[in-house]
């Protein structure tokens, strides 16, 4: 282990400080990260970091859902992702994942792929990974128990006990 961390005097190898991006920020160490965690991780902040207009975020912070329309390239070019430069494609299949489960949905009218991403103040206020997670297994759930309107009096306890 010495020869691969040391040179012959037992002195630390010498390494170009160019090669060493202290600063480099890399989340998407994986071959193929899942969709959720570029979701949450590389798409929601790029969009509250550099799409967001001050017009948006007050309106957000107001309480009220702003729809921000967003393609792949137009993420792409933002200054969040170009500093992480994930490949396109974990970008592609991160908008997928976000309108299979209804967190965006696709523009119609558009030449170029673009999705409309809504943006709350729930979102923003939130740890962005918990918050699609529960989002992602409440989906889920409706799709495996099926929506069931609660008759009048059935106490949300008394529904969580048939549910499971």
């Amino acid at each position: 282990m010495n020869t691969l961390i040391a040179d012959v005097s037992h002195r630390a190898i010498e390494v170009d400080p160019a090669a060493l991006d202290i600063f480099a920020r890399n989340p998407l160490i994986n071959d193929a990260p899942p969709p959720l965690y570029t979701a949450a991780v590389v798409i929601y902040p790029a969009i509250i970091v550099d799409v967001l207009t001050e017009d948006d975020r007050d309106e957000i912070y107001a309480g009220r859902t702003v729809l921000k329309r967003v393609s792949r390239d137009s993420l792409m070019s933002t200054e969040f992702i170009s500093t992480i430069k994930p490949r396109s494609r974990y970008i592609g299949d991160a908008l997928g994942f976000m309108v299979e489960y209804r967190l965006a949905s696709p523009v119609a009218d558009s030449d170029q792929q673009e999705y409309l991403v809504p943006i709350s103040l729930r979102l923003c206020g939130s740890n962005l990974r918990d918050y699609l997670g529960e989002h992602v297994v409440r989906f889920d759930m409706r799709k495996l128990i099926g929506r069931r309107k609660r008759p009048k009096g059935e106490s949300e306890k008394q529904l969580r006990l048939f549910q499971g």
